[in-house]
């Protein structure tokens, strides 16, 4: 090895950044860092280039894995790193580019002098990354540093690695791979070198008294590390920080095995032995020059940046577009919103018209990705400029289904949706059975579906159609939603569900008002009551109602149990109640609106003993007689008021009306008082 002088020169670190690891951060950006600026703990590999080609040198990659490396089994050697992932490109733009590199230098230095490289060697090859994350447009701006301590050396040769430079040792590389098996991957990149009378010793960063206690500063020592370079006289950017660590010990003289073999071609010799002089000792006291920002492929000193629009799969964007704004919510203003809860409902839409659009609309919105419909009726000229899943092309040729249509434009707005629509009839009270078998095995498909899905939602068009969904959803304890339109007013309503507690303190369902049991009301109407007129602004109010209503219950711990806030009912959850705060305020009961007036009310009632759709009797008919009790509130005129007390209720109130009016049991006169 031919001795001469010349200031050394070093490969840097040319980073290459996995998409994954993007994908990644973009998660725990949205679900877990939110607005938080903390630097973040992240690992990045480098190894020796599996080629003498310099596209392969220098490479340090950082993947998905990098936030949870596990260093198990782990061929290559790892950077530390700290990731610093800020709000705006504002804030990207104004860090203090140099007090940072400056600052992890600093901390660099200490940690050479306290002892903590000595135990963590892979701390000389450590790295920051700055970096902002535009997830509206899926781009990332990021700049890495490599920190480096500057040291003053002169590099005096080098010689390829051959047998006659490694004493004889042909086994050198196997050595050093049988010693990194035995060491924490924390101190594999960096090792001593020394050699003894038959082979070599090899030893830690921490072992270095024992190595090198009996060597004189100004003799030379002999030390190793993993070389990510392939360039004959260029090492790697990690020996920079090495020799700094050396010279900081006192040592003026050193010879580096730059190891570069790779077991897979044990055949080829490409490691580099490079002798150094220090040619001034560096302070204790003073923070070295520090320096390390990477440069572009133009050498200039500028930010990175990715997008990965063009790399990810449309529907995976989708998915992440349409979670956005709900994970944004939960940064400021519900942090504790469990938007998988929402997300994994199951919603059934009965009723596919003006009402179940905008339902559906807006159950998307929310993330909710299971959404069927149920409808038995067509589109015709006069929905698709109020029903917002139809076009006019959906009104010709007689019309397309509505339920099937609707779910087949929720997938074209949204691939990720799973929708499905069924042409059903829903069988109603008042309307005798024509077809037994048809309407037999229409009702056993809405119980199929309301058993199959968590929230129900009424949105039909007829009072009739709304009981037998009530009853087989409040008996199986469903999320019921009702919402129903007058020309200038509202109702938005849930169902209570039956529970432990009497029927008295449990609320209400749609039906519990009437004292009488729905019957045919769809019989000889006008053009006017065969179609819902009403003011088209009052659809979209009372169906973004009914689905804040059903978001909110689904959050509550007792979902469609939960209580509202503003009411005396008395439940078994009034501890919970009390002491629970939800992230989306109260939970009503009904709301009913008068747009006449621009007015809101949120009123409570509670279930009725002997309502015709969710009174105990009635449950308990329809899960002992299933389809026989169906079909006897079908065909049998008053059947629902006499089973459900109704009828009794009826008859006392003309009872009293008539003891009022002086119209008693009276015998007949013979006319002689």
């Amino acid at each position: 090895m031919q001795d001469f002088e010349q200031p050394p020169q070093y490969l840097p670190f040319r980073s290459f950044v996995d998409p994954s690891f993007f994908q990644v951060l973009s998660d725990r950006k949205l679900n877990d860092y939110k607005l938080d600026t903390t630097e973040r703990q992240i690992y990045a590999t480098y190894g020796i280039p599996v080629s003498t080609s310099s596209a392969s040198s220098g490479i340090i990659t950082l993947s998905g894995d990098g936030f949870d490396l596990d260093f198990s089994g782990l061929a290559d050697c790892i950077a530390p790193g700290l990731l610093l992932n800020l709000n705006t490109s504002e804030e990207f733009k104004a860090v203090d580019k140099t007090s940072l590199i400056q600052d992890q230098g600093g901390k660099l230095w200490n940690a050479i002098q306290d002892g903590t490289v000595s135990d963590n060697p892979s701390l000389l090859a450590s790295f920051y990354l700055l970096c902002y994350s535009d997830l509206k447009r899926y781009k990332f701006y990021y700049w890495f540093a490599f920190p480096v301590l500057h040291s003053d050396w002169a590099f005096t040769g080098s010689e390829t690695s051959t047998n006659e430079v490694t004493y004889a040792d042909s086994n050198l590389n196997i050595a050093i791979e049988e010693w990194r098996k035995r060491v924490r991957i924390q101190e594999s990149g960096f090792f001593l070198l020394r050699r003894g009378e038959e082979t070599w010793n090899i030893g830690t960063l921490n072992q270095w008294s024992d190595f090198f206690g009996r060597f004189r500063l100004d003799d030379e020592i002999t030390v190793g590390f993993y070389d990510p370079s392939s360039l004959p006289t260029c090492p790697g950017w990690p020996l920079r920080n090495f020799l700094a660590f050396i010279a900081s010990k006192g040592h003026s003289r050193v010879k580096v095995l730059c190891l570069r073999d790779l077991m897979s071609t044990a055949s080829e010799t490409r490691s580099v032995w490079m002798k150094f002089r220090c040619l001034e000792p560096m302070s204790r006291t003073a923070t070295p020059k520090v320096s390390g920002w990477e440069r572009n492929v133009q050498n200039r000193l500028v930010p990175k940046s990715a997008d990965l629009s063009s790399l990810l799969d449309p529907l995976r964007l989708a998915d992440q577009a349409v979670d956005l704004n709900l994970q944004l919510m939960r940064w400021r203003i519900a942090p504790s919103l469990d938007i998988e809860k929402i997300k994994n409902s199951k919603c059934l839409l009965l009723g596919a018209g003006t009402l179940g659009s905008y339902v559906a609309r807006a159950l998307m919105g929310w993330g909710v990705r299971t959404i069927t419909f149920v409808d038995n009726s067509v589109v015709s000229f006069s929905n698709p400029v109020r029903q917002a899943l139809y076009t006019f092309e959906n009104s010709l040729n007689g019309g397309s289904p509505k339920a099937p249509q609707a779910a087949k434009s929720l997938r074209e707005i949204y691939p990720g949706v799973n929708s499905v629509g069924h042409m059903l009839s829903v069988p109603m009270a008042g309307h005798p059975v024509t077809n037994e078998q048809k309407q037999m095995d229409e009702y056993q498909k809405l119980v199929e579906l309301i058993s199959s899905h968590d929230a129900v939602f009424l949105l039909m068009d007829s009072r009739e159609s709304r009981w037998l969904p009530t009853v087989i959803s409040s008996a199986l304890g469903k999320i019921v939603i009702n919402a129903a339109l007058g020309f200038d007013s509202y109702v938005v309503m849930r169902h209570g569900v039956p529970g432990n507690d009497s029927s008295s303190s449990r609320l209400g369902c749609y039906f519990c008002n009437d004292v009488y049991a729905p019957s045919d009301s769809l019989t000889d109407r006008t053009l006017d009551q065969m179609c819902t007129v009403t003011r088209p602004g009052i659809a979209l109010i009372a169906a973004g109602l009914a689905t804040e209503l059903f978001v909110s219950i689904v959050q509550h711990p007792l979902g469609p149990a939960a209580p509202t806030l503003n009411t005396d009912i008395s439940t078994e959850s009034d501890d919970l109640n009390s002491t629970y705060e939800h992230p989306l305020g109260e939970i009503p009961h009904q709301i009913r609106g008068f747009l006449r007036r621009f007015q809101q009310m949120s009123i409570v009632g509670v279930n009725y003993e002997h309502c015709s759709a969710c009174s105990d009797s009635i449950l308990e008919l329809w899960k002992n007689d299933g389809w026989l009790f169906v079909k006897n509130a079908l065909n049998i005129r008053g059947y629902v008021d006499e089973v459900s007390g109704l009828a009794e209720v009826q008859k006392r109130a003309d009872e009293l009306a008539n003891e009022e009016w002086g119209f008693g049991d009276e015998t007949e006169s013979d006319g002689d008082d």
